[in-house]
């Protein structure tokens, strides 16, 4: 004997089915969500205990040009991924430009990456964190120039240790930034906004 359907069980069969494939979907939008705020939350800890460890630097240290140094050294600690030292100096000059201060020009290890595009957004971010170290701990700073170094390797299949890019702000140019805007937002796009670029070397023209 051969049962007709009725068409409400073979709607609610459909349902169910519908139901079935929306679980897993459901379940993997969860799972980025929930990697994104941990990613988010390891970062932003990160964040808070470097702020932390570079303002007892300052602390401790008595004279401003001490004071300059503790903040790079502390930001630029360790080494990158090449397992070079991340700073390569850091020099301080008196000027009387506006007043005693100083000009600043630190120069860093870039780290590696994937793709020359990813790279240099690295050391963007790199740039914007020593801006923001530097302009909001209210040091005498007149200018401060940034170089970024990386390994590249030249026609000839020789490595050789490049600047790649440098970057300027002035004291008057960074005055004029919102400090306490969105730290992200700062680093992102604030800072590179309204930083010059002074050099990029040409892979990075691309």
């Amino acid at each position: 004997m051969v049962h007709n359907m009725s068409p409400s069980t073979e709607g609610e069969k459909k349902g169910f089915g519908q139901r079935k494939l929306k679980h897993p979907l459901l379940t993997a939008l969860v799972i980025i969500v929930s990697f994104i705020a941990l990613i988010s939350f390891f970062v932003s800890s990160d964040q808070d205990s470097k702020k932390t460890e570079t303002q007892q630097a300052v602390n401790s240290a008595s004279t401003p040009e001490e004071k300059i140094k503790a903040i790079v050294a502390n930001e630029l600690k360790g080494q990158n991924s090449n397992k070079q030292d991340r700073l390569r100096q850091v020099a301080i000059t008196p000027t009387t430009e506006a007043g005693e201060s100083f000009i600043i020009r630190v120069v860093f290890n870039a780290d590696e990456n994937l793709t020359s595009n990813l790279k240099k957004q690295g050391i963007e971010l790199q740039m914007a964190k020593l801006y923001q170290q530097l302009y909001t701990n209210k040091l005498p700073i007149n200018r401060i120039v940034i170089q970024a170094y990386t390994n590249l390797v030249d026609q000839y299949g020789n490595e050789h240790d490049t600047e790649v890019f440098e970057t300027f702000l002035n004291k008057d140019e960074a005055d004029k930034i919102n400090w306490t805007a969105d730290t992200t937002t700062l680093q992102m796009q604030i800072i590179p906004g309204v930083w010059t670029v002074s050099y990029v070397h040409p892979i990075y023209r691309k």
